[in-house]
């Protein structure tokens, strides 16, 4: 099977194709570090992005997360978590990643560090509770 072929999504939070790499780097899956290890090994590309893929349709995927990565996924999920005491087993999921070669360049020209301070200014109360969302920035920074 293709680890980067990608799949119709529809629950609560998502709805629109992805890969599965993207659907596990952003959920709240507590087996996501070894999800993402087998998927990595199995050849998924950690740098896909959403907006990459087609629908179902043939027309790009319609997901609000449209010109996201896995990674940026993965810290998102952090910024998302509404229990700051949980998700710290989601840090070696941005840790795989980033040693798989994951890039945090984005569409719009901002580098990694450029990104997350705009997430820290979108989510200021979040971002700054959230000590695993620090801890990922710390392993983030100047990547």
């Amino acid at each position: 099977a293709d680890p980067n072929h990608t799949c119709y999504i529809l629950n609560i939070n998502t709805r629109g194709c992805m890969t599965p790499l993207f659907s596990i780097c952003s959920s709240d899956c507590p087996h996501a570090p070894e999800i993402v290890a087998c998927l990595l090994g199995a050849g998924a590309d950690p740098n896909l992005r959403i907006a990459d893929h087609l629908d179902q349709n043939g027309e790009p995927s319609s997901t609000f997360e449209e010109d996201s990565t896995p990674i940026i996924g993965a810290v998102r999920f952090f910024l998302g978590t509404s229990d700051r005491t949980e998700g710290s087993w989601h840090l070696p999921v941005v840790a795989r990643l980033l040693r798989a070669g994951a890039s945090l360049d984005n569409p719009d020209g901002q580098s990694a560090d450029e990104w997350l301070a705009d997430e820290e200014r979108r989510w200021p109360d979040w971002a700054a509770a959230c000590r695993h969302f620090q801890a990922a920035k710390a392993l983030i920074h100047g990547v």
